[in-house]
């Protein structure tokens, strides 16, 4: 969970632990490459063919429409509960360090300082140092590794209010 603050220049800025390295994104893939071919599809002719292809129909609608949906969330809150205390643990047991960010909000390329610290205590002060730090003006605590242009204030919406980002 992250959480957002404004420094005294007028930038904002989202600051928070990262649970995970990085994110998985499908952007070239096409589905109407792989989209089956219909052919052959004779026997709707048949008055019985007909009647068949609509019950097959309804039994797949009941199937996918009400009983898949059970039972596709119900696997799916035991998948994501095993995986939550599976990295919640590997992360405690195997001492993986945390990544700590700072994400400038902006109209260009943000800029992202991060930071990997060890422990769920020493990460949360951290992020309360950074959090301070940035809403102060002042220096950001060392080991920091930092991505991307300087940032641009952002311009003011409405009284005083800060820029809300995406």
């Amino acid at each position: 969970m992250s959480s957002e603050t404004v420094g005294p220049d007028g930038i904002g800025w989202r600051v928070g632990r990262r649970w995970l390295p990085a994110r998985v994104r499908l952007r070239d893939w096409d589905w109407r490459e792989s989209a089956p071919d219909w052919d052959g599809l004779s026997f709707f002719d048949d008055p019985s063919g007909f009647l068949l292809a609509l019950g097959v129909i309804a039994t797949a609608m009941i199937v996918f429409l009400v009983i898949w949906p059970i039972v596709a969330i119900a696997l799916e809150l035991v998948i994501l509960a095993l995986l939550f205390l599976a990295s919640l643990a590997g992360r405690v047991l195997f001492r993986k360090p945390w990544t700590v960010f700072a994400r400038s909000a902006g109209l260009g390329e943000p800029r992202v300082h991060e930071w990997r610290v060890v422990g769920w205590r020493d990460s949360s002060r951290l992020i309360a140092d950074v959090r301070a730090a940035l809403r102060s003006g002042g220096e950001l605590p060392a080991g920091a590794v930092t991505t991307g242009p300087p940032p641009q204030a952002l311009p003011r919406v409405g009284r005083g209010s800060p820029q809300r980002w995406t």
